[in-house]
């Protein structure tokens, strides 16, 4: 009989407040449902291990389906002493107990079903089949046999496919990696865990979402010594002990110390066992479900969950685990033939017993081999494991060093990269090893301006002058161009254009300075350039690419390519180049690749700009494996994602990615781009939790800094919610950066912005002339959420939900759904104010309280309270903080 893990009692483990990753199961349960309100009823059984989220599946659908009568029952209820399924059923439906029970009763009960289903459709949630004993199974049957004739739909779950008949099963599968790792940064919160901790976790949990809650709770605790293991593993763990012999479970357990891969063969030498004997305990292990053999033909097992093996392996005390990795390294090291697998186990194993040549010789030979295979973020972590075993600047550390960051580069894990590459500038000696120190400067220099570490890139800069290679002064040059690029990019375009004509294009010796020199040019003329002639520069930047041995260059300028189509406003040529950029991505090879990431983030954000929610999320789910460290980097992803939540209502998303030091580390690294893209998605987070002060002080710093995004959304949220002063001077700001642009999206940003601070200013016609100028703009290069968002402003909430529907921005919908059936009975936005509503909003302007107003006019609150949602109707608001003494005020025109 085969061992599924034991979980706790449902009652001992905190479930989750979020549900993600199943959206293909919630839309095939729906579209079940929505075919038995048609007349075409059937039944699914949905199968899993304990812990997949089977309860918790039937739960969500129960949430989110309104169109038919929902019936939730259990199975297995009469062996806790609880009511058996008819009798749930009969509850749900009022059916009279009868007094003989069984098939009468039964033969009832689905009469009354049959009745209730021709007047509305039904759908039944019956959760723990396997839990069914035969009188349960026998009203099952019944129930499924009535789907073939009646509206109505039955949905169960089970965990392994007991129930037969006319029925479909389907297997619910763990969740991938990336949902997983929303799952656990939304239950643990912004920097309440690691990097290193978060990813562990997730590949503890292997999908298993009660796996992931229960980590998360080990992981939060204040005192954590022991490794982090699911109390559901260690139940497990404690009952394969019950059910296996002392020497079976010692050598189980002596394979936990081993990994998560093992060869049978090795056994015998490493436990101290005989052959016969070993093989039992492998094949009894096997039939309780905790090993299966991977390659029969090698004699290769896995543990089937990582958790499990932890938990066995934690229970070993520290002698005996010391011993077996003494054997370990002895058996693994006369292995010939070793293969990635064996040589990764050798030199784990070999670290751990701190047998540093082995480990430093093992690592590298491992990484060499993930590296190969294409690889990088293995072969960069065991590139820096074997360095930490060689003498520091040595030739073995070099090399592993040079590797890593070639692997770091390709996995764009520019955090990690800035730390090897200043490790190797302050080791190495630049007169001897010259050209190596060079190749670190080169990453230093990137690492630092994805992180915007300003402060210290012009000394970076400086030191390639220093190093008195011929080539010295050309890439001193190209990072001047490349620094450019990235200062126009933030809207500092006098210091670019500084910086760029210190650079001689006639003098560039190679490919790689043209293409930097043609990128930074068409940034900088991006606006005020017509797009074609723009393009044009780009693609003399793909030419000068196209000649360089590595495919990242031209990424790099496709790349580019997309960025300015996108900002001025033509989405079309933006996709594009975003196509030609995937394609050239798609030639490298490797699991993980900084080519594929920076293709994937450029088609999000054409799909943010599109209003396409549904398409942002589910590439922002594909780009979570390459996602890149660094914080401009991060802040991308965050904005993203933030942005992808609170248009779908995804509050897991949100709660994942939400981290407002982002914003303030941006603001300290004076990176205006990274400002505007959290702001994007991060103001209206920070608004409905509670944070406008500390909004308004970050845009107070922004306005008062200059800084301007390429989209405007700094110059956009001041002219929202920041002081007056301060919102005035955005607009200002938004008025003269956009001066002499040629691009379709720079009048709408100016328009979207002034229409903002005129309504502020209670100069409603105006700002709704103006707000609709913009929607117009917005519509036609194709910006829909900022159409939609401009149509709000203007006082057109129905077209603006119309809008907001076609992106697929579900929470918006919802949203402005809700407000108008309260609102409907209001005067529309723009509308004067009353003299009873102005004293009313002065006093809700002066922080008062719906109570202490009703008392200062002797009124009832509910008076008060219909006042308030007529006056915020008519300022086109909707919460007591948006409103401003400036509104009920408005300066004379």
């Amino acid at each position: 009989m085969r061992l599924e893990i034991a979980l706790m009692a449902r009652d001992a483990v905190a479930d989750s407040p979020y549900y993600v990753g199943r959206e293909a199961e919630l839309d095939s349960v729906r579209s079940l449902v929505h075919d038995a309100a048609l007349g075409d009823g059937s039944a699914l059984v949905w199968l899993g291990e304990p812990g997949i989220g089977k309860s918790r599946l039937l739960r969500e659908c129960a949430r989110n389906s309104r169109s038919v009568q929902l019936v939730s029952v259990r199975c297995g209820a009469p062996a806790q002493f609880g009511p058996d399924l008819a009798s749930q059923l009969a509850v749900a439906f009022r059916v009279p107990r009868e007094a003989d029970g069984g098939r009468k009763r039964t033969a009832a009960l689905l009469e009354a079903l049959a009745k209730r289903a021709r007047h509305r459709p039904v759908a039944l949630l019956v959760d723990d089949v396997h839990l069914a004993d035969a009188s349960e199974r026998a009203t099952l049957n019944g129930l499924v046999a009535l789907t073939g004739h009646h509206r109505l739909a039955v949905v169960g779950t089970a965990e392994e496919d007991g129930w037969r008949g006319r029925i479909v099963a389907r297997r619910l599968s763990p969740l991938d990696e990336a949902a997983t790792e929303v799952l656990v940064r939304s239950l643990a919160g912004v920097r309440a865990l690691s990097n290193d901790d978060v990813h562990e976790i997730v590949r503890t949990a292997q999908g298993n979402p009660r796996f992931a809650i229960e980590l998360v709770r080990n992981a939060l605790q204040p005192r954590r010594d022991a490794p982090l293991v699911p109390e559901s593993a260690r139940a497990a763990a404690a009952q394969i002990r019950a059910d296996l012999s002392r020497a079976e479970f010692e050598i189980l357990s002596a394979c936990s110390i081993i990994g998560d891969t093992f060869r049978g063969e090795w056994l015998p030498e490493i436990v101290d066992r005989p052959r016969i004997e070993v093989a039992d305990a492998l094949q009894r292990a096997s039939d309780l479900g905790v090993l299966f053999e991977q390659d029969a033909a090698s004699g290769w097992f896995a543990f089937r969950r990582e958790a499990l093996r932890k938990a066995l392996c934690s229970g070993v005390v520290s002698i005996k685990r010391e011993i077996l990795h003494q054997r370990v390294v002895q058996r693994l090291g006369g292995e010939r033939e070793a293969d990635t697998r064996t040589v990764s186990l050798l030199a784990h194993h070999a670290e751990i017993v701190e047998d540093h040549e082995c480990a430093a010789a093992s690592f590298m030979r491992a990484a060499d081999q993930f590296g190969d295979s294409a690889d990088f973020a293995a072969a960069a972590e065991f590139y820096v494991r074997a360095a930490a075993h060689a003498e520091r600047g040595g030739a073995r550390w070099v090399a592993c060093m040079k590797q890593t960051m070639r692997c770091y580069i390709n996995t764009s894990d520019f955090r990690r990269m800035s730390s090897v590459a200043r490790s190797v500038v302050e080791t190495l000696d630049a007169s001897q090893e010259a050209e190596t120190v060079s190749n670190a400067l080169d990453y230093l220099f990137l690492a630092q301006l994805i992180e915007g570490d300003l402060g210290n890139i012009e000394e970076t800069i400086a030191r390639f002058g220093e190093l008195g290679l011929p080539n010295s002064e050309n890439r001193k040059w190209v990072a001047m161009l490349t620094l450019a690029y990235w200062l126009s990019y933030t809207g500092r375009l006098s210091d670019a254009t500084r910086l760029f004509t210190k650079v001689p294009f006639d003098r560039l010796e190679n490919d790689e300075a043209r293409l930097r020199y043609f990128i930074a040019k068409a940034e900088i003329e991006a606006l005020v350039t017509p797009l074609r002639r723009t393009l044009a520069v780009i693609d003399q930047a793909v030419e000068a690419a196209n000649r360089m041995p590595a495919l990242r260059a031209a990424v790099s300028a496709y790349g580019s390519g997309v960025e300015i189509a996108c900002r001025f406003g033509d989405l079309r040529l933006a996709r594009e180049y975003a196509e030609r950029a995937d394609a050239v991505a798609a030639k490298r090879e490797g699991t993980v690749n900084d080519l594929r990431h920076r293709a994937l983030k450029e088609r999000m954000r054409i799909a943010l700009l599109a209003g396409d929610v549904a398409d942002a999320k589910r590439l922002f789910h594909e780009h979570a494996a390459w996602r890149a460290s660094g914080r401009h980097s991060e802040a991308f992803d965050a904005s993203a994602a933030v942005t992808i939540g609170m248009r779908s209502g995804d509050l897991a998303l949100v709660d994942a990615f939400f981290d407002s030091q982002l914003l303030h580390d941006a603001i300290r690294a004076n990176d205006a781009e990274s400002c505007g893209m959290l702001l994007a998605g991060f103001g209206e987070v920070m608004q409905v939790r509670g944070m406008s002060k500390d909004l308004r002080g970050v845009l107070e710093r922004c306005v008062s800094e200059e800084f301007i995004d390429p989209y405007t959304a700094i110059q956009l949220w001041a002219a929202r919610v920041a002081a007056i002063g301060c919102a005035a001077r955005a607009v200002e700001q938004t008025e003269r950066y956009f001066t002499a642009a040629l691009a379709p999206s720079a009048q709408a940003h100016v328009a979207f912005c002034k229409a903002t601070l005129l309504s502020r200013q209670g100069r409603h016609a105006a700002a709704a002339e103006l707000a609709s100028k913009a929607a117009a703009r917005f519509g036609e290069i194709g910006w829909r959420l900022y159409q939609a968002g401009a149509l709000e402003l203007a006082g057109n909430p129905r077209a603006a939900a119309r809008v907001y529907a076609q992106c697929g921005a579900t929470a918006d919908v919802a949203r402005l759904a809700a407000g108008e059936t309260y609102k409907a009975k209001y005067a529309p936005f723009g509308a004067r104010l009353s003299p009873r509503q102005r004293e009313v909003a002065r006093l809700v302007a002066a922080k008062r309280s719906n109570r202490e107003i009703a008392t200062v006019f002797e009124v009832s609150v509910r008076t008060i309270e219909h006042h308030v949602e007529a006056a915020f109707s008519k300022l086109g608001i909707r919460a007591r903080w948006e409103l401003t003494p400036e509104m009920l005020d408005p300066p004379a025109t």
